[in-house]
């Protein structure tokens, strides 16, 4: 008997037991082939293992644990080590391919941006804008796990880190939780010899000796930890804004509560079938039957009698507008560039960014063009009065629109024509510069 259980309990103790427990183990599972087959194979695993738990560690006082593993818990004394971490320095150093962002208050509706844009080569300013949504979330996230860590402590809490000493001045490393502390407690920059005490009597400020010139701190009774600071809810992370939802200059019908008259059921059906059309035919495509027409206003919710009657009229709104003589001259296969329905976005800086479809943009080797299709139809009386206000409303957006499209495509806004177009009485208006 050689007595092994004994031996190495007497010489490395229970964790030197549970070592060769575990060398058993692999040893047993690891055995193939040839002997030199097997000796491969368990050097190749050998340097995968770790050292079992020391069956001891149970009678600890100690624990070390992760801050998601302490959840719930509380100790007399908990020690924080390597504050220096800085969240937004760990991952991979290749920027993703695009960025997915959930647009907050809204059920599935997401913003995607990708990383580069294929004619520069750099990043768009939307992906800069998610970019830095996703690195506050970060950084709001390792806070929020510090102050679980924090809190767990009953009695005493230990705070410790790796900083720097620049231009005579204790710093924390930039984008680091250490770096946020210090600057809460105004201690960045100071002098390590001036780093001893407080204003808080409770909380108390250490720095290795071999940075000061002063005596060390000395060590004062233990006082019960302060009331925690009122946490206040974060700032939203981005708002999207609507150019079609910004208020007109005008004045427009109301409501008793001061609101916007919801338009009725037939015109908006009748506004949104007219631009489904017309975005058809600007796409090439021929223009849909009666038929159809009258199948989608049912579909929005029209009668059945009104609805074909409806869409007769809308045929015939349809046709007259499309013989426009600038609509014809834009609408060709010679013009440079052409597009129905094209979505635009953009940040407007203060976390916001910008939404919208404009119905057709186009550029004809000279001028780029904005046209927004309006159906709103003229009422009894002054005409003038209706195409003025139609602008003053609608001007805020066409505003919007045509830095959104500068943006987009390099171009000066005084080279952008935007305007309405009223189909009801087939007019162009054009916003003044």
């Amino acid at each position: 008997m050689l007595d092994g259980p004994r031996v190495t309990a007497a010489l490395y103790g229970m964790a030197g037991i549970a070592n060769c427990r575990q060398l058993f183990q692999v040893l047993e599972t690891v055995e193939q082939g040839t002997p030199q087959e097997t000796l491969t194979g368990l050097e190749s695993i050998l340097k995968t293992l770790y050292e079992p738990v020391d069956p001891m560690a149970t009678r600890s006082p100690v624990t070390m644990m992760t801050v998601h593993g302490a959840k719930g818990l509380e100790f007399d004394i908990v020690f924080i080590p390597f504050l220096d971490w800085r969240p937004l320095a760990s991952g991979g150093q290749v920027p993703p391919a695009y960025l997915l962002e959930r647009i907050p208050g809204t059920s599935g509706q997401y913003l995607v941006a990708m990383g580069t844009d294929r004619r520069t080569g750099e990043p768009t300013p939307l992906f800069q804008l998610l970019k830095k949504f996703q690195q506050d979330r970060r950084m709001g996230e390792a806070k929020r796990l510090f102050y679980v860590a924090a809190t767990r402590a009953r009695e005493a809490l230990f705070l410790s880190g790796i900083a720097g000493v620049k231009d005579d001045g204790l710093r924390a490393a930039g984008g680091s939780l250490l770096d946020w502390v210090m600057d809460h407690e105004k201690i960045n920059g100071i002098a390590p010899a001036g780093i001893h005490r407080h204003p808080h009597k409770e909380i108390r400020i250490a720095v290795d000796p071999e940075l000061t010139a002063g005596p060390p701190p000395t060590r004062e009774a233990t006082l019960d930890l302060p009331e925690p600071l009122p946490f206040h809810a974060e700032k939203i992370p981005y708002a999207i804004e609507s150019p079609s939802a910004l208020p007109g200059k005008t004045t427009i019908p109301s409501r008793e509560d001061g609101q916007r008259a919801p338009e009725s059921p037939v015109l908006a059906a009748r506004g949104i079938v007219t631009h489904r059309i017309l975005n058809r035919i600007i796409r090439g495509e021929s223009a849909p039957s009666r038929i159809s027409i009258e199948r989608a206003l049912t579909r929005e919710g029209v009668a059945g009698e009104s609805a074909s009657s409806l869409a007769e009229d809308i045929l015939g709104e349809v046709s007259s507008v499309l013989q426009d003589p600038l609509l014809n001259r834009l609408l060709v296969k010679e013009t440079p560039v052409l597009r129905s329905e094209w979505a635009v976005e953009d940040s407007a800086g203060d976390r916001r960014i910008r939404s919208g479809i404009l119905d057709l943009v186009a550029f004809d080797g000279t001028s780029w063009w904005i046209i927004d299709f309006k159906t709103s139809r003229p009422p009894d009386g002054n005409l003038e009065e209706f195409v003025n206000g139609q602008m003053a409303l609608y001007q805020p957006q066409l505003e919007a629109y045509r830095a959104m499209l500068g943006k987009a495509e390099g171009v000066r806004e005084e080279n952008i024509k935007a305007g309405i177009y009223l189909t009801a009485i087939k007019k162009w208006i054009e916003m003044e510069i």
